[in-house]
């Protein structure tokens, strides 16, 4: 099957299938799903890769610090072992050997599900601003696949997502993440997703996640449609960061969304009921989680902001005159 002939079944995602199909409502407010056991395949899970894995500018909308898995683990119904969160920003800087790491440590926990849905990115992306030939990216995104090999459980792996709208991002620095140099073209980006495709098929318990097409959406300005929630073109560019490369919460949890449909849709021992798809109190359980970090930040910047305060005091008493140095003994 070709990458070109999926994105249209994922761009429908879940929209033709019951809605909320796991929430009870109380009047007018919906009200979480009865913890009950989860299924088995999604008992011991694993969350691996870069940056969009890694969380990265999740703070400017919860004032915490959080990786995917946070994010997934309020997404899914009823009770579990904790999940195993890897995710690392900085994996862009030897995405090899980073990568190896991350897998030596999901291999540890004998994972029941491993999700990566970044996990291909840099292996096909050129990393420190550096211009590479379609084979070398080629040969690196076979290193990333024999990675993924070495997981001998079901696996969720995105394909590659065309990012050239993030040249004209502003990240931290009010300047673009990406260099044209660091971007494959769209023609290299086909070849690897089909490569991608390929692997998938032959192995048989991957499911992939049409980042390409989830990108694509959000950066051309058209509706995204994902179980029943709609984004029109005005509202779909807010799943993105200002960077254009990292999705914001609600882009993450759209993200999650449309990746746990294709585990559905792949797998008979997972239904619809395992996944809570209600915003507001997916919303909740992500608040309530880092509930305890936020308001230790929150303290922190009290604390910074007093002691801000009391040195423009003290600055201004001396300037002013009315600060003085005890005089010294030996005067």
């Amino acid at each position: 099957m070709s990458v070109r002939s999926v994105i249209p079944v994922c761009l429908a995602l879940v929209g033709l299938l019951a809605p909320l199909g796991a929430q009870e409502k109380v009047g007018d407010e919906p009200r979480a799903p009865a913890l009950l056991q989860r299924p088995a395949l999604l008992q011991r899970i694993v969350c691996f890769g870069a940056s969009v894995s890694g969380g990265y500018g999740l703070y400017a909308d919860l004032k915490a610090e959080v990786k995917l898995g946070t994010l997934l683990d309020a997404l899914l119904v009823g009770r579990h072992e904790p999940i195993l969160d890897l995710g690392d920003t900085m994996l862009f800087r030897d995405p090899l050997r980073k990568a190896s790491e991350q897998i030596d440590r999901a291999l540890e926990a004998k994972p029941t599900l491993a999700v990566g849905v970044d996990f291909l990115f840099w292996f096909t992306y050129s990393p420190f601003r550096q211009e590479l030939s379609t084979q070398t990216r080629l040969v690196r995104l076979e290193q990333g696949i024999a990675l993924l090999d070495r997981l001998h459980c079901p696996l969720i792996i995105g394909d590659i997502p065309d990012m050239h709208g993030a040249l004209d991002g502003k990240g931290p620095f009010g300047i673009p993440l990406l260099t044209p140099a660091m971007v494959p073209t769209a023609e290299e980006i086909a070849r690897f997703n089909t490569r991608i495709q390929q692997w998938a098929k032959e192995r048989g318990d991957v499911v992939l996640v049409p980042m390409h097409a989830f990108v694509s959406r959000m950066t051309e300005g058209k509706e995204l449609e994902i179980h029943g929630h709609r984004w029109s073109p005005e509202e779909s560019g807010r799943l993105l960061q200002a960077d254009r490369l990292h999705p914001t919460l609600e882009g993450d949890i759209g993200l999650l969304w449309i990746a746990l449909d294709q585990l559905i849709q792949a797998r008979s021992d997972i239904t619809e009921q395992a996944i809570d798809w209600n915003l507001e109190t997916v919303r909740s359980r992500i608040m309530e989680a880092t509930r305890a970090q936020r308001e230790a930040n929150l303290q922190r910047e009290i604390e910074r902001e007093a002691r801000r305060k009391a040195r423009a005091e003290r600055r201004k008493a001396h300037e002013s005159g009315d600060g003085h140095e005890a005089p010294s003994l030996a005067a």
